[in-house]
């Protein structure tokens, strides 16, 4: 980076912001090439994603802020294109209405 003049840019990001929004996920386990160097893709690695660790990064998401830690995998749960299952995100209280690509609090009936 220092050769190409990019130290210090607001291009390259700091270890703690690389750190805190997940950017090294993409070269962790899980993204490994597979046979023949095809990498996966995010849909094909969420759909191998377990409930309980989809709860662990929603739990991260609601303690952060809203930074969302699978950014590079897909969007955050607030966003109507997320690829979190819908039951998840009913348990944190999330409904995406379809009509008019908001996000609706869960409404409790009885």
């Amino acid at each position: 980076m220092q050769t190409k003049g990019k130290v210090g840019s607001e291009f390259v990001a700091q270890a703690t912001t690389w750190l805190n929004q997940g950017r090294f996920e993409r070269f962790t386990k899980g993204s490994e090439p597979q046979a023949g160097g095809v990498q996966t893709d995010a849909e094909t690695r969420l759909a191998k994603v377990p409930e309980s660790e989809w709860r662990s990064r929603l739990s991260v998401w609601q303690s952060r802020g809203g930074h969302w830690p699978w950014q590079q995998l897909t969007e955050p749960p607030d966003d109507w294109r997320t690829k979190v299952p819908p039951h998840l995100l009913a348990e944190i209280g999330i409904v995406h209405e379809d009509t008019d690509k908001r996000v609706m609090p869960l409404r409790r009936t009885g």
